[in-house]
């Protein structure tokens, strides 16, 4: 499910309420303090060896790992992000490997 979020408290945002467009992007503001951003959540039915499988994948990538996999920097800080979101989600249902 893709929504709308406000970047202080994580709570969902219906409309922005002002939106500044650029050259190259535009950014929604919550209000006069606050940004918009997108939030994705995701739901997988993980077999018990695909989850363990997946968080020792987690435990063992590199910043180099994604670095070659990205296109600059900023993109492979962001798949780092990300990855360290869902070992945190397989490390709440019990994989975290040592």
């Amino acid at each position: 499910m893709k929504r709308r979020v406000c970047s202080y408290d994580m709570f969902a945002v219906s409309d922005p309420f002002l939106r500044l467009e650029g050259y190259c992007c535009e950014m929604d503001f919550c209000n006069l303090r606050c940004f918009c951003v997108w939030s994705v959540q995701l739901a997988a039915e993980l077999t018990d060896a695909e989850a363990l499988a997946l968080a020792q994948f987690m435990k063992r990538v590199g910043f180099q790992g994604w670095r070659q996999n990205a296109i600059e920097d900023d993109e492979a800080y962001l798949m780092r992000d990300g990855c360290v979101k869902i070992a945190n989600a397989l490390a709440d249902v019990g994989y975290s490997p040592r």
